[in-house]
């Protein structure tokens, strides 16, 4: 797999408000001289002085990242980056966010339910309303491809097979998964579930077969992370559902989205830039550490 090509870390935020503080030092130097200049009858009537300052910084990713240290436990970190300490999981916040494998999948709204269907020529996806009846509406793998296996990641690993991931937008009007059987890989989006012919538009990805699904809060976008056939290496994409254009943004697997849809924090894999990272989803540059640690990996991001 083609890995993203490290960028060197976003500049940090602080010079900014260095010179934010310089600007208004300097204001304050030109009210002092101004009322120098009128303690003489001589001197000159004071003119106004305008002193440029820095601009306000924009407004960062707020609220609370929970992540996960192999071994060492559950912490806490602001969204720029702040440790705020360890955590217990009796208060993980939960959110839902990354999709599971599994045999069925309701919508938020309770009105449909997408389901993995298997019959002796091959494994496909149907979906059910209401009434309870049960429509087929693509083929997702042939009877000889690699096992489809429900019940997550690591249920999948210890049978050889291969998870199906899918996951519905928050309102209920998409459903996205991916395609597991070979390369290329694809996602596919089912859009309009009430009709009876839904339609599927698909797009490739690249990295692999796609391990996870996150919608953001606003529906707007979704977040990949695709796998090699190894496990060994992930790729963060990001798709547009209603462009149908997908981008790879960075390397990493389990994404976690901030509550205003603006930035993601994935798992970075073992390299230069190990550990759990924010990263703005527009732009892979803009983006800096919550920890270092190589077994960070985050789990949840709540406002505060």
């Amino acid at each position: 797999m083609t890995q993203a090509a490290p960028f060197a870390n976003s500049p940090s935020r602080k010079p900014l408000a260095a010179l934010a503080v310089l600007g208004a030092a300097g204001v304050i130097g030109v009210g002092f001289i101004a009322a120098l200049s009128f303690n003489g009858d001589s001197s000159p009537p004071a003119t106004e002085v305008r002193v440029p300052v820095a601009p306000a910084l924009p407004a960062g990713p707020g609220g609370v990242i929970t992540y996960e240290v192999t071994g060492r436990g559950l912490f806490t970190a602001t969204g720029d980056g702040s440790s705020l300490g360890s955590a217990t999981y009796e208060h993980l916040h939960s959110e839902g966010h990354v999709a599971a494998a599994v045999e069925e999948a309701p919508s938020p709204d309770g009105m449909w339910t997408a389901a993995i269907l298997r019959n002796p020529s091959g494994v496909f996806l149907s979906l059910s309303g209401e009434d309870g009846i049960q429509r087929t509406v693509t083929q997702l793998a042939s009877s000889d491809d690699p096992a489809l296996v429900a019940g997550g990641k690591g249920h999948a690993r210890a049978v050889e097979g291969v998870p199906l991931v899918v996951a519905w937008s928050p309102d209920s009007k998409t459903l996205a998964f991916g395609s597991v059987t070979g390369e290329p890989y694809s996602l596919g989006l089912l859009s309009n579930p009430g009709l009876a012919n839904p339609s599927i538009a698909y797009s490739q990805v690249y990295g692999g077969y796609v391990g996870e699904l996150a919608w953001s809060p606003d529906g707007k976008l979704l977040a990949i992370s695709t796998y090699s056939l190894d496990r060994l290496n992930h790729s963060v994409l990001i798709a547009d559902p209603a462009s149908g254009y997908v981008r790879t943004l960075i390397d990493g697997c389990h994404i976690t989205w901030s509550p205003d849809s603006k930035y993601v924090a994935v798992h970075r894999d073992p390299g230069p830039e190990a550990g759990a990272w924010v990263i703005a989803a527009t732009d892979k540059s803009d983006r800096w550490a919550i920890t270092r640690e190589e077994k960070a990996f985050p789990l949840t991001w709540r406002e505060g």
